[in-house]
């Protein structure tokens, strides 16, 4: 059976074949549909933070407590010391960064040159005159600025879920040593 030259079909049962690309019916709806997607993981991303941010807030309330000046317990020194100096620090640490995730961000630099092109993002709007704003909705093409808009929302929500994921990790080890402390102890 001969073989067929490069870039032409496969029959539809060949694992080489892939499906034609369609194009979308409207892709400024894709977009938009995309965006809503992001801003609502946007939101279960901040809620997600602040659960564990109070989560690590009570353990480290706790963990704290454990100190000789309020509940009689005291390390004694050495590796239990260590031990609980080390949890402490690692529960400090994973609030902060639960608390960098729920924290804004507005890029102030960026603001005056990518606001004379973009309507999409609200730091960029608010620097718009009403009569400029009206016209470039009803004659501009918003996917440039959707695009942009997409990719740094996807930047951003990637950089919260890391956050997320860090604080999560750190709270469970700070919380393991500072408990590992009262059995050393």
């Amino acid at each position: 059976m001969p073989v067929p030259p490069p870039n032409t079909p496969t029959s539809p049962a060949s694992p080489q074949s892939a499906p034609p690309r369609v194009p979308a019916a409207d892709p400024v709806d894709t977009a938009w549909r995309i965006y809503g997607v992001l801003s609502e993981a946007t939101g279960r991303m901040d809620g997600k933070a602040s659960f564990a941010l109070s989560v690590e807030t009570a353990a480290l309330a706790g963990a704290v407590a454990l100190d000789r000046r309020t509940s009689g317990f005291s390390p004694a020194g050495g590796l239990s010391a260590g031990l609980y100096w080390c949890g402490i620090a690692m529960l400090a640490l994973a609030a902060v960064l639960a608390a960098a995730v729920v924290f804004p961000r507005m890029a102030r630099r960026e603001l005056t040159s990518a606001s004379l092109d973009d309507h999409i993002y609200f730091g960029h709007l608010r620097t718009w005159r009403d009569a400029d704003l009206r016209e470039r909705l009803r004659l501009g093409d918003p996917m440039p600025g959707l695009s942009r808009q997409l990719i740094a929302m996807s930047r951003v929500l990637w950089r919260k879920h890391q956050l997320v994921q860090w604080s999560l990790g750190t709270a469970l080890v700070g919380t393991f040593l500072a408990a590992l402390t009262v059995l050393v102890g």
